[in-house]
């Protein structure tokens, strides 16, 4: 028999919030302000299926993050800010140090050395244009300098002249291995990283 077709918003199997007028095979949302599951019923006089949910998602997300997060196999958790892993790192975030949303990662995301006087950073980074990532640095837990980490025309660079960026070594899907260095540093200091970073899409 002919198929007819009832799109809902919600999980799969909620029919609490039928859209309304939403009766054809394919359904064109009005514009989002924030991010939507949706799902559609087919059925006719013998039968009935229900489809995955579908995410809609709005957030912090460069083209590059969206087609990363479509070859993870997340379901609908799919949102930047989401951690479907619970290893306290956003998805977002994953995507910009190269882990993976679906295996929980209990290694920190920058690696610290001293060599000689200067304070040395190592983490992994993926070369983005449209990701800017802004760590903190202190020598005393009270007052933190911002430090943004910038990838524009294939080179790094930083907003703050006093942590250098003293290697970027390319790898594999656009992730560099990153070498911060702070020169003269005193004998305590700190870069607060891990969910603490700030990702955004624009400067």
């Amino acid at each position: 028999g002919t198929l007819a077709y009832q799109w809902y918003s919600g999980e799969t199997g909620d029919t609490t919030s039928p859209i309304s007028g939403a009766t054809s095979a394919s359904y064109v949302s009005p514009p989002l302000s924030t991010s939507t599951t949706v799902w559609v019923k087919i059925s006719n006089s013998a039968a009935w299926a229900e489809t995955r949910a579908a995410a809609a998602v709005i957030g912090p997300a460069t083209d590059g993050y969206q087609q990363w997060i479509a070859t993870q196999n997340l379901g609908i958790d799919i949102s930047p800010t989401a951690d479907p892993d619970g290893d306290q790192r956003s998805n977002l975030l994953e995507y910009a140090t190269g882990t993976h949303p679906n295996h929980p990662d209990p290694a920190p995301v920058t690696a610290v050395s001293k060599t000689g006087t200067d304070a040395v950073f190592h983490l992994q980074l993926r070369g983005d244009p449209d990701l800017h990532l802004t760590c903190y640095l202190t020598p005393d837990l009270s007052v933190w300098q911002p430090v943004g980490l910038v990838f524009d025309n294939g080179i790094w660079t930083t907003t703050n002249p006093a942590l250098q960026i003293t290697a970027a070594i390319p790898g594999d899907d656009k992730l560099f291995d990153l070498t911060l260095t702070y020169p003269d540093a005193p004998s305590r200091f700190f870069l607060m990283t891990g969910t603490d970073m700030d990702l955004l899409t624009t400067p």
